[in-house]
């Protein structure tokens, strides 16, 4: 365990020691407010590509909608189909029991 915290504090120091290269400063809270800035622009950037963005996403969304649909008129044909295929079965049926019954009359 404490194997790790070393590693850890390695990382944080490397961290702390590029952030005071990066903005040659010495104070924490001067290369923290440099850190944080960047932090903001890069959420602003993040913000003005999902923007960007945004009429494709809801293009495709809108793509995938129709798609649903077309695929749900498929199953209710395909059910259709099996009504139909159903009701034909049943009247075979009763042909194949008239048949049946008229061969054991005669």
């Amino acid at each position: 365990m404490d194997a790790r915290r070393g590693r850890n504090n390695l990382v944080v120091r490397r961290v702390i020691d590029d952030l005071i290269d990066i903005s040659g400063e010495r104070s924490p809270l001067k290369y923290l407010k440099i850190f944080i800035e960047q932090q903001i622009i890069d959420h602003r950037r993040f913000i003005a590509q999902a923007s960007g963005d945004y009429a494709e996403v809801f293009d495709l969304v809108m793509e995938l909608r129709d798609d649903m649909r077309d695929e749900q008129d498929k199953v209710v044909d395909f059910n259709r189909l099996i009504d139909v295929i159903e009701e034909k079965i049943h009247g075979k049926e009763i042909d194949l029991e008239m048949l049946e019954a008229e061969d054991n009359d005669g």
